[in-house]
């Protein structure tokens, strides 16, 4: 009786996935690659790299398809969004994806996870351990901002957080920077510390350690995220606001990661921030 109700609501999901893909004015593969998009989400499924599917495939185009994608899951998951994530803020990282800038991604509520989190690796796709700094913002923003001064007084909250970017791509071979943005730039869950006040601490001195198991397996200095923190943050609220969106009161933003990613396998995780906190976690 379990496996025909498991069964039942399995076809029921993918009579609503697949309602929720083809528009009239889709094109075959771009119906694919919506199918791809969102079956990853909802099985956890891994599909072909976007790329080497669709001629002349950029950045606006994964764009729109990221906005597709957000308002689905939006949907799917009765969710609401919170914030942003800042991918390839490093140059390797923009190196490693054929890009020259950065990219985001949206933070929707049933990514956020709590600081001490247990983990079921078998629920989540392959993903990465990254250590990063992230902001919360005290009032909205709705015009651009000229300086990391400005910017600030816009800001309430810093804190210390641990993202896990999945890779949903059966392969990294032809991936570039426009198939990362259109899933969402690799959103999956992320976790947040204590918020602490913007003076108390200076995001751009901030050292991160993780340790898997006891053993310290990444360092990195918070400078390696385009020069610091701030400056991430300022190219995301431009972005966003020369998108057409806009910065609400209490959103988060984590700001990209100080040190190169660390496969996520069980174990016991702890990530120290120096003044500016500790994140520990558990994966089974």
């Amino acid at each position: 009786m379990k496996t025909v109700k498991r069964l039942l609501i399995g076809i029921i999901i993918t009579i609503f996935l697949l309602s929720s893909i083809v528009a009239f004015s889709d094109t075959l593969p771009l119906v694919s690659i919506k199918q791809d998009l969102l079956f990853g989400r909802a099985f956890n499924r891994a599909f072909d790299p976007i790329s080497p599917r669709v001629k002349g495939f950029d950045e606006k185009m994964a764009y729109k398809l990221q906005a597709w994608l957000v308002s689905k899951l939006i949907e799917m998951k009765k969710a609401k969004v919170i914030g942003y994530k800042v991918a390839f803020t490093s140059s390797p990282s923009q190196k490693k994806f054929g890009t020259d800038k950065p990219a985001y991604g949206v933070l929707l509520d049933y990514m956020k996870l709590k600081d001490g989190v247990v983990i079921d690796h078998t629920k989540i796709m392959k993903s990465f351990v990254e250590v990063e700094v992230g902001f919360r913002f005290g009032k909205g923003i709705a015009k651009p901002i000229k300086d990391v001064e400005t910017l600030k007084t816009y800001v309430d909250g810093v804190f210390p957080a641990v993202e896990l970017p999945a890779i949903r791509f059966t392969t990294l071979k032809g991936v570039k920077a426009a198939d990362v943005i259109a899933d969402d730039a690799g959103t999956s869950y992320f976790i947040v510390g204590k918020v602490l006040k913007v003076e108390s601490v200076d995001p751009a001195k901030i050292e991160g350690i993780l340790t898997h198991n006891g053993k310290v397996v990444r360092k990195g200095n918070a400078k390696a995220v385009l020069g610091s923190p701030w400056n991430s943050l300022l190219w995301l609220v431009n972005q966003v606001i020369a998108s057409g969106g806009k910065i609400e009161k209490g959103e988060l933003v984590i700001t990209g990661t100080m040190t190169p990613l660390y496969p996520l396998t069980p174990g016991s995780y702890s990530v120290t921030y120096g003044n500016l906190g500790k994140i520990n976690f558990i994966v089974k």
